[in-house]
């Protein structure tokens, strides 16, 4: 069913197998990569409410597989879910703490919600991880440092909103 390109077919029989031999880890572990594979389908077709479903079923397959709580993640910030999306990015990073990715998004996923510091502290995360494995991220030659350019706009952002409330 894979080869042919019928997902659901595979599934529904994996799912008819493992009915019949209830805990056989290995046919749990295809179905899980099953729905994963469905999820990110779905998430590049801009399904997203289609491609969440299809990733919680591939949690339950495979509750440690931090590549489905980001992508997961990844599908409730396309909704505007931002504290679905924080919770499945902090449960990624339970899974995968010395990924890069994971810690950007979740400063961008606070970021959205205003949680600053929060921000902060995972984009400077971020970038840590990414400079322990010599990954650097191109910058503007006047630009003293990316964590500089962070730190001020976090502090305009606050200052804006101390302003904004004070009228």
């Amino acid at each position: 069913y894979f080869k042919l390109d019928r997902t659901d077919e595979a599934i529904q029989a994996l799912e008819k197998a493992l009915s019949m031999k209830p805990g056989e880890s290995a046919t749990t572990e295809v179905i899980g990569k099953a729905y994963f594979g469905r999820g990110i389908a779905l998430l590049s077709g801009k399904q997203y409410a289609a491609a969440i479903q299809a990733l919680l079923k591939a949690k339950d397959y495979n509750p440690k597989n931090g590549y489905i709580f980001y992508n997961l993640a990844e599908a409730y910030i396309f909704q505007k879910k931002y504290p679905d999306a924080e919770q499945a990015l902090n449960q990624a990073m339970g899974l995968m703490p010395k990924s890069a990715d994971v810690y950007g998004r979740l400063g961008f996923v606070c970021e959205k919600q205003k949680k600053w510091d929060l921000a902060l502290s995972a984009y400077k995360k971020a970038d840590e991880i990414r400079k322990s494995i010599g990954i650097t991220v191109p910058i503007p030659e006047d630009s003293p440092s990316i964590m500089n350019a962070l730190m001020q706009a976090v502090l305009i952002r606050n200052v804006g909103v101390q302003q904004a409330a004070a009228e």
